[in-house]
């Protein structure tokens, strides 16, 4: 009966790619070793990287000011990246942050205020008046920015070696990884060392795309437009999955209000959300399914729905690491219940309509282990009489116009990431009331989010997402930031391999996705949007089945060059406040 609510929400012209081919790839391993095997075959057909990192879009900073404005003082200046090392020839712009007395943050340059530049050595590398710099000659200089009596530096490098040094890591473990391949179109493959290093000839010190792949024991990996001459990259084993821990434990009914002789109790628990909120995809909340017995009728449900009187205990996914818990339950009317619901969306939408009946609880200061479960019982006994209030920006450009946003409320721990406090849903350019715990529930709260969620053709539709995380200014008010464009697919040939992708101009990372039927995969990492032919590294990939994802990221500090050098490439690991994601099967 409830079976409806707990369910989550061309041919190729040509198939010579499945066998091997000439492609411009010669195999020579530069790195000692002993595997005399050889190596498969390497399609690495010319990438025509259109690529352009132009610099931060600063359109979604509010520059209006009454006249006679002064312009803040500053507390913080940063610049990225830090750190370069280049080649002659090499052209970058700088990302420049500042933290006004409130705590707001925001580029430079605005029409507010307008940082300085210079450059100690200007016969090495020289810097325009808006943060373009150019390696000139080698050698070693520094950009100084200046602003409001803050200075911030970028050191930089520049080798005339004609080698960018890259460094190829496990990205479960974090070892090195020996023998991967590296290599740039109609190039010879170097291999790592034992340190992991390549040693990577190239032209000169333009934009330059490569690839990364260890047979078919990784995934394979293409960096879009680099301009560094050392960064570090990471590659995944095969069929692996992040999220293997498991939260569990019985549930305590007693705190939650049973409703009338019409009503079931049902609810829902999850993991704390451990990584970067606005690239959060609402579906992952839910767990695997598992057959319960609802009035005598079996059903498949996700684990972490809990239903009293059938299925009074939950088993929730999670990352290793540090992570709390959070639930919620209450009485739903069974007619509800039973209707036939479509989806991820009709589910938290029943949610979130029946809240105010309905009681929270949390347990913190777990410890969640990869392949192993974690006991915590959960107790939900606090009620939802508390409010937040966000102001919600219009639905961007890809959306039709009718659609609504699914909110989340949250509370940040340091360690442990997000716990839900409260679900609601909000007319896009407006406020919206959110019913949430009582402020203080959540002990060592960094303070309160909101992620605005929104979906084309209405959540759980399967269309592509746009989201944008509202964090609490000076005067305590949360105000969500302008959403991403909705990205798009434009081009994708799988026979001959031609993709082209456009996202938002604010986006600072793309992470392409490409995974076959068998649940391989072959990443790509872009500064912007591209266009191009995607190497078939690992001839055994079957690109005619492959499932296409772009996730966009718009961040708060940071930029691609820096996560490159810092070796931080993955979309968790960055201070994201929009997020734009479509997939394309």
């Amino acid at each position: 009966m409830l079976l409806p609510l707990l369910l989550l929400g061309c041919e190729p012209k040509d198939l010579k790619e499945s066998a091997p081919e000439d492609t411009g790839y010669v195999y020579v391993d530069t790195a000692p070793t002993d595997d005399t095997a050889p190596d498969s075959a390497v399609d690495t057909s010319p990438i025509d990287d259109t690529s352009v990192e132009t610099g931060r879009d600063t359109n979604r900073v509010d520059t209006s000011v009454d006249t006679g404005t002064v312009a803040p003082s500053w507390l913080t200046l940063e610049v990225w990246p830090a750190a370069m090392i280049v080649h002659p020839g090499a052209t970058w712009p700088l990302r420049v942050v500042a933290t006004d007395p409130d705590g707001a943050r925001g580029d430079l340059p605005t029409d507010l205020d307008v940082p300085t530049f210079a450059v100690d050595d200007p016969t090495i590398a020289t810097v325009d008046t808006a943060g373009l710099v150019t390696a000139l000659a080698e050698g070693a200089t520094t950009v100084r920015v200046f602003i409001g009596g803050l200075e911030a530096d970028c050191t930089i490098e520049v080798r005339a070696d004609g080698v960018a040094t890259i460094t190829v890591l496990d990205g479960a473990t974090g070892a090195p990884i020996e023998g991967a391949k590296v290599a740039i179109p109609f190039s010879s493959p170097v291999s790592t060392d034992a340190s992991g290093i390549a040693l990577l000839p190239v032209p000169d010190g333009l934009p330059l795309t490569f690839s990364t792949w260890v047979d078919d024991e990784y995934d394979a990996l293409t960096v879009v437009g680099m301009v560094g001459r050392q960064l570090t990259v990471s590659v995944l084993p095969k069929d692996t999955v992040l999220n293997d821990a498991t939260l569990t434990g019985a549930v305590d009914f007693s705190g939650i209000d049973d409703g009338g002789w019409s009503d079931v109790v049902v609810g829902f628990a999850a993991a704390s959300i451990q990584g970067a909120l606005a690239s959060t995809r609402l579906e992952d909340l839910f767990a695997d399914e598992r057959a319960i017995t609802v009035f005598g009728v079996d059903v498949e449900a996700p684990a972490n729905l809990f239903v009293e009187g059938a299925a009074e205990t939950y088993d929730a996914t999670a990352f290793a690491g540090d992570v709390a818990v959070w639930g919620l339950g209450g009485p739903i009317a069974i007619a509800d219940a039973t209707e036939s619901l479509s989806g991820t969306g009709d589910a938290l939408q029943l949610l979130a309509d029946n809240i105010g009946a309905m009681s929270w609880g949390q347990v913190t200061g777990l410890t969640a282990t990869s392949g192993a479960s974690t006991t915590a019982d959960l107790a939900p006994a606090d009620r939802f009489d508390d409010l937040v209030t966000v102001s919600l920006p219009p639905l961007s450009l890809g959306f039709t116009g009718t659609e609504e946003y699914f909110l989340l409320a949250a509370e940040e721990r340091a360690a442990e990431g997000f716990v839900v406090t409260g679900l609601g849903t909000g007319t896009p350019a407006g406020s919206t009331d959110i019913p949430t715990v009582l402020a203080g529930t959540v002990l060592d709260s960094l303070g309160t989010t909101v992620l605005a969620y929104a979906q084309v053709g209405g959540v759980g539709s399967g269309g592509a997402t746009s989201s944008a995380v509202a964090t609490e200014n000076a005067e305590g008010n949360l105000i969500a930031p302008l959403l991403q464009d909705i990205a798009t697919v434009d081009a994708w040939d799988p026979a001959v391999r031609t993709f082209a992708y456009t996202v938002d101009a604010d986006a600072d990372y793309v992470r392409v996705r490409l995974r076959d039927e068998r649940n391989r995969v072959h990443d790509i990492l872009a500064p912007s949007s591209w266009s191009g032919t995607i190497p078939n590294c690992v001839t055994s990939f079957r690109l005619p089945s492959a499932t296409v994802e772009v996730l966009a990221l718009e961040t708060t500090g940071g930029n691609y060059e820096g996560w490159l050098a810092a070796g931080e490439l993955g979309v968790d690991t960055k201070p994201t406040v929009t997020a734009a994601r479509t997939t394309q099967e």
